[in-house]
Order: structure tokens, then C-alpha cells, then sequence
């Protein structure tokens, strides 16, 4: 099984393919049958390797947003609406304000 999770960091993340691929038993019986370890040592350079591809290809997608406190339950009350009004299936579901 490491050697398949080997291969496929080689696929996808060329350059990172020297790294030891650990697979184990997950702590809780709940997580899983295995863990593999690879996840979390790309996270970060794949991260940064995604924006940089954005720029590449014109586009850039930002997930990060600041809002001031006092301004949280109006900037919610936003979303929710914005939020149903592009999914309007979702107007059955409860709304967070």
C-alpha cells in the first residue's frame, strides 16, 4: 500500500516524491481502517502551489475574509441571504441568524 501512495505523490506533487509515506492504524477505530501521513506534509506546499497556479491561469479564488466584529451578525445575515438566493433549495433549511 505505500508503494500506491508513493506513486501517486510522485503524480501529484513532483519534487516532494522523496518523502516516507507512513501508514498505521488510526488511534480511533471511528477514523478509519489507515492513516497515511501525507496529507499534512503537503498541505502547506500544494497550498501555495494552488495559488500560484490560479495566478497562472488568470483567476484567483480567495477564501479568506475580515470583518469587523461589531459588524459579524450583519455580515452573516448577508451570506444567509446571498447564500439562498443562489441555492433557494436551501430555504427549508433553518437560517443562522
Amino acid at each position: 500500500m505505500s508503494d500506491l501512495f508513493a506513486q501517486a505523490l510522485r503524480a501529484v506533487a513532483p519534487g516532494h516524491d522523496g518523502w516516507a509515506v507512513l501508514i498505521e492504524r488510526p488511534k480511533q477505530a471511528a477514523h478509519g481502517d489507515y492513516v497515511c501521513n501525507l496529507a499534512k506534509k503537503l498541505a502547506k506546499p500544494l497550498r501555495k502551489n494552488i495559488a500560484e497556479a490560479q495566478k497562472a491561469e488568470g483567476i484567483s479564488i480567495k477564501h479568506d475574509i475580515s470583518v469587523p466584529v461589531s459588524r459579524g451578525a450583519e455580515f452573516i445575515a448577508q451570506a444567509d441571504t446571498a447564500f439562498r438566493s443562489v441555492f433557494p433549495e436551501s430555504a427549508s433549511s433553518p437560517s443562522v441568524c
